[in-house]
């Protein structure tokens, strides 16, 4: 994986790395098809994390008991 790639999903970047990882995604397909896979597992793992603490904090009061 291309550290840029996940430095920008992770909002690490400053603005003139931000103008460079755009004109690579513009420039290389392959660049570009990795950064959105990597885009949608993010994506994937946030929802999947919302909706596991919401049913897990949905159930908290079982164990309170």
């Amino acid at each position: 994986m291309n550290a840029i790639i996940s430095l920008f999903i992770d909002d690490e970047l400053e603005l003139s790395e931000k103008i460079v990882f755009v004109e690579t995604v513009h420039k290389d397909k392959s660049f570009a098809d990795e950064a959105l896979d990597l885009l949608s597992q993010e994506k994937f793992m946030f929802i999947f994390i919302k909706t596991y603490r919401k049913q897990t904090s949905n159930l908290s009061f079982l164990i309170l008991k």
